[in-house]
């Protein structure tokens, strides 16, 4: 079973986020419905995990769930999700469907090009959402306003070069010089 290092925007605010780290496919699934299908971004694929479906479902459960008088756990997500103790759990990220945009690094199924570019299969911009859109243009370093409308944010990042996935500084932390020391 795969696994990853994800942001997960509580609630769907991405002002309001949380990493991450050994995240299954089928934990993405109950927080993509927890918190909302465009919550759960900058994936990055890792090592996998030898686990079974009922292990797994049985880890989810304890941990989205609440406890129950017989000592085990219940969660509506993982319930709706995987219902029945032998339930079929997702094993690997491309099962999910994910835009390819969400992902940080190469998603499952492109192909390696150099050291720090890959190959990603084209996206279609026009089927996600529109705060979704802005944050694949922050992560390009394409300039867009919240006010844009969604059609001027595609056609942004359309006409703008991707950047190579190295070349993204996605840390946060604005380059500090003496020019804004004290701003």
């Amino acid at each position: 079973m795969q696994t990853a290092s994800v942001l997960v925007a509580l609630a769907g605010d991405t002002g309001n986020t949380v990493q991450k780290w050994g995240v299954t496919p089928s934990e993405v699934a109950v927080l993509q419905l927890v918190h909302g299908s465009d919550a759960v971004t900058n994936i990055r694929v890792g090592e996998d995990v030898q686990r079974t479906n009922r292990a797994e479902r049985e880890r989810l459960a304890a941990f989205y769930g609440q406890p129950q008088p017989d000592g085990g756990f219940k969660s509506i997500a993982v319930d709706s999700l995987f219902p029945g103790a032998a339930a079929r759990l997702f094993e690997r990220f491309d099962e999910l469907e994910i835009d390819e945009g969400f992902f940080v690094a190469p998603p499952p199924g492109t192909t390696i090009t150099t050291a720090s570019t890959y190959a990603a299969p084209a996206l279609e911009l026009s089927k996600l959402k529109k705060d979704a859109l802005i944050r694949l243009a922050e992560q390009r370093g394409v300039d867009v306003a919240d006010t844009d409308t969604k059609a001027a944010i595609i056609e942004a990042i359309e006409a703008a070069p991707e950047a190579a996935v190295d070349e993204v500084d996605d840390s946060g932390i604005e380059e500090m010089t003496d020019g804004n020391l004290f701003e």
